[in-house]
């Protein structure tokens, strides 16, 4: 029998790489791309290192791409442009949809088409699968996401772990512990690197938080207990061979149906940042400093004085000194009387 030629071979290829995928096919991590044809996480790449060239980058630029490496070059990252199909980019925003994270369903809907978009243009796809895709609706009212009574914290607290299946049990429990203590969100909490703790402060780079603003947590016994004394890198391990991240652990929580199993089933793991800015209210915390614990911004513009004002770093970094000790007796506060409401 004669063998292909490389015309032949090249063309064999081709069509390989440009028949369509059957999206019940496609499982996180396990598709595979034929060597030398662009990717949904080549795309990402190529776009993401094109905003960076712009002479005014985005703001948000650390958050975006962070938004579609975790939640789309995760799930499709291996899948090929021509096999990257309305069906399967749909199934990505499902995925925030189903775990009740809406406002980042409408985010990554917008972003992706933009990107896919851009990918156009660039000549990397003939068109842009997202086009004919209707925005997902916006995020639930905000009344329908609620913070846990005390009783609900007490039976959460003990009760999370025996409903988490047992091979994601220790470190998911962890992590929505460390939640409660800290108010921080989730995916902060999934993806944390010890290498960003220094001398009992746990920053979490802008490119992670939701407002691009480094947020600076003083951590203490109760959260140093559940982080533990890991010295670089991942304090939670490994769940079936891949890194944590945020949308891992909220899928989890809405699969398991964790507030039905715990007796409040209209719970969402949204709450959890509710539930500390509530209990820190009750206890008299000013809102200002809670607005600090939960990485707020009062949405205010600056005054034009305010632009006349240009503060020496020493002035700065007193603030922030000052802003860190205002926290630190509130996280402190906090947890002692979770340590009664858990007792």
């Amino acid at each position: 029998m004669r063998r292909p030629t490389i015309g032949q071979k090249s063309t064999a290829k081709r069509l390989k790489a440009n028949r369509p995928l059957d999206p019940r096919a496609i499982k996180e991590g396990t598709a595979e791309a034929p060597a030398g044809v662009t990717t949904v996480n080549d795309l990402i790449r190529l776009y993401v290192a094109d905003l960076r060239r712009s002479p005014k980058p985005l703001r948000t630029l650390d958050h975006i791409e962070w938004m579609l490496t975790s939640h789309v070059g995760a799930h499709i990252g291996t899948v090929t442009l021509p096999n990257a199909t309305r069906q399967i980019l749909k199934g990505v925003i499902d995925k925030a949809r189903d775990r009740g994270a809406h406002s980042m369903a409408v985010a990554l809907h917008s972003r992706t088409r933009l990107m896919f978009g851009w990918g156009v243009q660039a000549g990397e796809l003939d068109a842009n699968p997202m086009l004919q895709m209707e925005t997902p609706e916006g995020a639930e009212p905000k009344e329908n996401v609620r913070p846990l009574t005390v009783a609900e914290v007490k039976v959460f607290w003990h009760g999370v772990a025996d409903v988490l299946p047992e091979y994601c049990r220790v470190p998911y429990t962890r992590i929505l512990k460390l939640c409660l203590l800290t108010g921080c969100r989730v995916s902060e909490a999934a993806e944390m690197d010890v290498a960003n703790i220094a001398e009992g402060v746990w920053t979490i780079p802008a490119g992670r938080a939701k407002n691009s603003k480094p947020l600076a947590i003083p951590l203490n016994a109760d959260m140093l207990a559940i982080i533990g004394d890991t010295k670089a890198g991942n304090p939670w391990g490994l769940v079936n061979g891949k890194r944590i991240d945020g949308p891992m652990v909220s899928d989890k929580f809405c699969k398991c149906d964790v507030p039905r199993a715990l007796g409040a089933p209209d719970y969402t793991i949204h709450g959890l940042r509710r539930t500390v800015a509530s209990q820190m209210d009750e206890m008299g915390i000013p809102e200002s400093t809670i607005a600090l614990c939960l990485n707020h911004s009062d949405g205010k513009r600056k005054s034009v004085t305010r632009g006349y004002i240009k503060p020496s770093p020493a002035v700065l970094r007193a603030r922030e000194l000052a802003k860190l000790e205002l926290k630190r007796a509130a996280f402190n506060q906090w947890a002692s009387r979770l340590r009664e409401i858990i007792a």
